[in-house]
């Protein structure tokens, strides 16, 4: 049972005869512990199983003379591979067949062990050795570490003063003052030096020391040397790369920022220092929110509160506060740094200033409204011509066959119904007329005006017109271009705008009239797309009134919007000067604020003189003929009126239901013809090719021309160039015949056509 126990026990454990040092016998443990055989025990001695010369008769003496038979001490031990391990022995004696023997239980210290081999390994690695200087013989020692941070073999005696010289020049200084400073003082030190190696390599050292100090004598120096050359260079590195990343920042336009979640700015780039006028002391630890305007702020503070893990950039525009007070607009994008909870901890941004850009959208939005509000009035305006062309063709028929049953009732009842039915279709006639120029579609007979000359004429009589509560102020460019325009429709706007401006005052006020010249050079076309490079004569027609709401400012140019009471307008005015300036080539504008007035400014293009068709002379008499003449209209309510009241004035007429069917007549019975009227917009081809196509062929041919409205064959064409009038639809039957009698009888009216061709 005893040998089972001795062989199976945990501890390793030997009997050793005392007299010669030899191993009797050794347990599983322990032959696995020192690398044993069964047959190697003969031969082997307690000491050779030490680290520690021959511990074994320091144990033998103590058992073997000491008051009680058990020992402990620590030891230091080989195992089977050679390596020194901690051991802590107990021995006890006993009798083995008549002779003293030893029984020896040897426990290694495990934990002590591994603790100091990974102190050791631990030190390898982190490249730290150690130190000791003896005092007063300034004995130095070093560890294999240390030797090694030097490149110096282990053991190679080295000297304080070499170890000083070791130094880079830079460092000694430092080292000879903490070494003195710990002899004397006893002060310890915690230093950063640069070493030269015995190779010449040079490496930075962590050197830390301090004074042992016994009956307040110093009696040693001691302490750590650390290899850092690695993180130095390290940290050189990364303070480069911090500073190429600061010159880049700073250097870069764009602002840079860095600020917390409450909006305390941590640092600031040169650019937004410079945007803000202000040094960075000035900004750092203040809340960027500070030079926002105070109506953006909950909008800044939706945004930041919008980031998260997933989200962790943004990009937001908003308004901040420049230095001379104005509003400026700058775009961030923003990043946010987390935790590793996942709060944010800090907010990055980079911003630009964008106010150029916000303008230059504004602007491209007015255009687009513009274009938007020119569309639509232009679309409003074809609609409008077309029904006011169609309705005058109905009104000529109206007002002709009137006029014709007046010629032929006696009864007095029945001409004052059939007068009723003409004031009636006259009324409606001017209510065309007006839509007509709202539509740009009325016929013009423009000449050279001096807008300066007409509004004085008008003066007296727009005084008269608004009341003696109302002054009118009247300042003329007294060196104001002409303009080339229909003397009536210029004199109509002034009215109508006029006439506007008194609705607006009824307490009183004051109406200004202004005139100025106006050079459109390419600046001023780039902020006025309807404009031209080139003179402008500008016409400014003000009020002191109540002013204009803002959402009703883009509709009063159009027909028959007002925000008078029934029966007090048709709201036909500033549409029909809308239109008029639009027909001349100009543009019109209104500028508005609530309680400030309004001003209407009129653009028109500042010509030179040009000689074209006056307008036709009043007529007196209605004469009558015999000629034959060609009528080309596509209405045959007004084909066949015009026939009749040509016809009961003596003339043959040949019909033409269209502009094809005309030349098809002509070619055949144009030697019978003393005159072509012509519609002059007709299914096929209109009026102008006809005329064109007749006068090849017979230059001395006569023409004119009837119509609702003078559409763009009218304006494209050469008519008022070859002295072709053209009667505007319903006319009287008087101006009629008294135009044809005219163009009849008057050799000078016939085209040139050969002299155009040459």
């Amino acid at each position: 049972m005893y040998r089972d126990l001795f062989e199976n026990a945990n501890d390793a454990m030997l009997v050793v005869d005392p007299v010669g040092d030899h191993v009797k016998a050794a347990n599983r443990r322990a032959r696995e512990l020192f690398g044993l055989d069964r047959d190697d025990l003969p031969e082997k001695r307690f000491a050779d199983l030490t680290g520690e010369g021959k511990p074994s008769k320091q144990i033998f003496t103590a058992l073997l003379t000491g008051p009680n038979d058990n020992f402990h001490m620590d030891l230091a031990v080989l195992d089977g591979a050679g390596r020194s391990l901690e051991a802590e022995v107990s021995a006890s004696s006993t009798d083995i067949e008549g002779r003293v023997h030893l029984i020896l239980s040897l426990r290694l210290q495990t934990v002590r062990q591994e603790a100091y081999l990974l102190m050791r390994e631990m030190q390898s690695l982190a490249n730290i050795g150690g130190w000791s200087v003896l005092l007063p013989e300034r004995k130095l020692s070093w560890t294999n570490q240390v030797y090694h941070i030097h490149g110096i073999p282990p053991g190679t005696p080295i000297s304080l003063e070499q170890a000083v010289n070791f130094h880079h020049a830079e460092s000694r200084p430092l080292i000879q003052e903490a070494l003195q400073n710990g002899m004397d003082e006893a002060r310890s030190w915690d230093l950063e030096l640069k070493l030269v190696t015995t190779r010449g390599h040079e490496v930075w050292v962590r050197s830390i020391g301090q004074a042992q100090v016994v009956d307040e004598k110093v009696v040693r120096l001691w302490g750590t040397y650390q290899d850092i050359t690695e993180r130095v260079l390290s940290e050189r590195k990364l303070r480069q790369s911090q500073e190429r990343y600061r010159a880049i920042v700073e250097d870069q336009p764009e602002f840079v920022c860095r600020f917390l979640p409450d909006g305390r700015l941590t640092f600031v780039n040169q650019a937004y220092c410079r945007y803000l006028e202000k040094h960075a002391h000035q900004l750092l630890g203040r809340d960027f929110r500070e030079m926002i305007p105070e109506s953006d702020r909950n909008e800044i503070n939706r945004h930041l509160a919008g980031f998260d893990i997933e989200n962790p950039v943004r990009t937001h525009e908003h308004r901040m506060i420049a230095p001379n007070g104005r509003m400026r607009w700058t775009r961030w994008t923003n990043r946010a740094v987390f935790d590793d909870q996942n709060t944010v901890v800090e907010m990055q941004g980079c911003g630009s200033d964008i106010t150029d850009i916000k303008q230059a959208e504004e602007e491209r939005r007015r255009l687009e409204d513009q274009l938007r509000q020119s569309q639509k009035m232009e679309a409003v305006g074809q609609l409008a011509g077309g029904i006011a062309h169609d309705f005058n063709n109905l009104l000529f028929v109206i007002g002709g066959y009137a006029e014709m049953a007046l010629m032929d009732v006696d009864d007095p009842i029945a001409c004052q119904q059939i007068e009723e039915i003409q004031k009636a279709a006259q009324r409606a006639s001017n209510l065309t007329s007006q839509l007509l120029a709202f539509s740009r579609r009325q016929v013009l007979q423009p000449k050279d005006v001096n807008l300066n000359e007409l509004i004085e004429n008008l003066l007296d009589m727009i005084r008269r017109l608004i009341g003696e509560h109302i002054e009118v102020v009247w300042q003329p460019d007294f060196e104001l271009a002409s303009i080339h325009a229909d003397h009536a429709n210029m004199e109509q706007i002034i009215v109508n705008l006029a006439v506007n401006a008194r609705d607006t005052m009824t307490v009183g006020g004051t109406l200004s009239i202004e005139t100025h010249n106006v050079k459109a050079d390419k600046e001023f076309v780039k902020r006025n797309p309807w404009a031209r490079v080139g003179p402008y004569v500008h016409l400014a027609v003000s009020d002191s009134g109540e002013g204009i709401p803002a959402e009703i400012r883009e509709r009063i140019f159009e027909p028959f919007f007002t925000t008078k009471e029934v029966g007090k307008g048709t709201g036909l005015g500033l549409s029909m000067v809308h239109g008029i300036v639009v027909q001349h080539g100009g543009h019109i504008e209104a500028a508005s604020n609530m309680g400030e007035g309004t001003t209407f400014n009129i653009y028109l293009p500042a010509v030179g003189k040009r000689t074209l068709l006056q307008a036709i002379e009043s007529v007196v008499d209605a004469p009558v003929g015999h000629e034959t003449i060609l009528l080309a209209e596509d209405e045959a309510m007004v084909r066949g009126l015009t026939a009749k009241i040509l016809e009961k004035a003596g003339y043959k007429v040949i019909p033409a239901r269209d502009g094809e069917d005309a030349l098809t007549i002509f070619n055949e019975r144009g030697s019978e013809v003393d005159l072509v009227l012509l519609d002059v917009i007709m299914p096929k081809k209109s009026g102008p090719i006809v005329m064109e196509e007749i006068a090849r062929g017979c230059p001395e041919m006569r023409f004119l021309f009837m119509s609702g409205y003078s559409a763009d064959e009218v304006h494209s064409s050469h008519l008022l160039q070859h002295g072709v009038p053209l009667l505007q639809k319903p006319y009287a039957s008087a101006e009629l015949l008294q135009t044809v009698r005219m163009l009849l009888d008057n050799p000078s009216r016939r085209l040139m056509y050969e002299e155009d061709e040459d």
